[in-house]
């Protein structure tokens, strides 16, 4: 059996990859104060995520079929199974016994994550019952579906199985309320950290990339493109290199950022589209974002948690195009409130068509960049602090 952890941390991603960036900079915050991570990870395993020195572990893999979230499919594309369900939960099971972690920490769940609950539940019980601590870490915005028995299952299980609710947020830009009306319920949990930011760039990262021209770096005045993990990047993605084709788009030089989970062939077909535009650059997302969005002209991106702290905290201009299919609401909630304080311009995705997204390009261009002052950005150090004082059982700051 390996040394019992300090933390063991659980983050399924389905979609995209923000809860496994958010995860991973959790992780790395605790074992810079001193306590040993291991991760269970149940998403496909193409994710790129840096967790440190943790010790991970992989689930049999599940990804969403599409932005509904009502099917699930293994590695192969297939339904998964009760079988392959049962799997994932014995070998959890199998990883929780052999780690004896004293702390629990879950990404998204219970206020996600909920068809889950059979093989995370478990553990958390197992966790309680040798006197460990559970912890739930939660973004600023949940997906509002008006669902009030869904509400209320959420705070039933936070109240019954876990001890702290970790909200990546600044209240004083959103309220959990706002989007979770029954917060009230769990007050005495909820726990403010700041917003959660990767800082790191090229200089902290030896595979990242750059031009040979060190007057004239990668970036320099460029229009940036990116679609976080690039799942549900293509229609900003195609649009964005289609304005860029445009007279008016050959004014500016783009470069288009495509995530590693966008398709191999929607990959290709972008970058058959802008082979002959010496003004375009179209490649897979790179390690040195934040270096490049620092020297940007202008960052276009969808508003996913991440997304919207790295333009944030780079001082780049920023135009947003929330996504909004099957219903999303939380990439907008957050757009809203971003450019309702004027640090950002934003563009619904239902009305983006080359023209709306031309005017929106020249509009954004004449915003006056924001610093990272604006907003509460000590997330990762502030969840660090909390983690290592629930560990000790001292006080948290709050």
């Amino acid at each position: 059996m390996s040394q019992p952890c300090d933390i063991l941390i659980y983050v399924q991603h389905l979609l995209g990859i923000g809860h496994m960036r958010r995860a991973a900079v959790l992780a790395r915050a605790a074992q810079a104060r001193g306590l040993t991570v291991s991760v269970v990870s149940g998403g496909m395993a193409n994710a790129r995520a840096d967790f440190g020195a943790a010790r991970v572990h992989h689930l049999p893999p599940l990804r969403t079929a599409d932005a509904t979230f009502t099917r699930y499919l293994d590695e192969s594309g297939a339904v998964a199974d009760d079988a392959y369900w049962r799997s994932r939960a014995e070998q959890l099971h199998a990883i929780d016994m052999a780690e004896q972690p004293a702390m629990i920490l879950t990404e998204h769940f219970p206020f996600g994550r909920r068809r889950f609950r059979h093989e995370i539940i478990p553990i958390l019980k197992a966790c309680r019952a040798r006197g460990g601590t559970t912890v739930s870490s939660v973004r600023d915005v949940l997906v509002d579906t008006g669902n009030v028995p869904k509400a209320q299952d959420m705070v039933g299980l936070a109240r019954d199985h876990f001890d702290a609710v970790l909200v990546h947020g600044d209240p004083a830009v959103i309220s959990f309320d706002e989007t979770f009306p029954p917060a009230s319920a769990l007050a005495d949990k909820l726990i403010y950290t700041g917003y959660v930011v990767d800082d790191r760039d090229a200089a902290d990262n030896p595979a990242a990339t750059s031009s040979d021209d060190a007057a004239n770096p990668d970036g320099t005045d460029e229009i940036i493109v990116s679609a976080g993990g690039g799942a549900a990047g293509m229609p900003l993605l195609a649009c964005a290199l289609n304005v860029a084709l445009t007279q008016r788009g050959e004014r500016h030089r783009w470069r288009v950022l495509c995530g590693h989970a966008l398709p191999a062939p929607s990959f290709e077909r972008l970058q058959n589209l802008a082979a002959d535009a010496a003004h375009i650059v179209v490649e897979r997302a790179r390690p040195d974002f934040h270096a490049l969005l620092r020297r940007s002209r202008l960052s276009i991106s969808q508003a996913g948690y991440n997304t919207v702290m790295d333009v944030v905290t780079t001082g780049a201009r920023a135009l947003l195009v929330p996504f909004s299919q099957d219903g999303e609401s939380e990439q907008m909630y957050r757009a809203q409130a971003f450019a309702g304080r004027g640090l950002v311009a934003l563009l619904d995705e239902n009305e983006m068509t080359l023209d709306t997204l031309a005017d929106s390009v020249e509009r954004a261009l004449t915003l006056e960049p924001v610093g990272p002052e604006a907003l509460a950005i000590d997330g990762a150090s502030r969840s660090g602090d909390t983690l290592l004082a629930l560990r000790r059982g001292t006080a948290i700051s709050r």
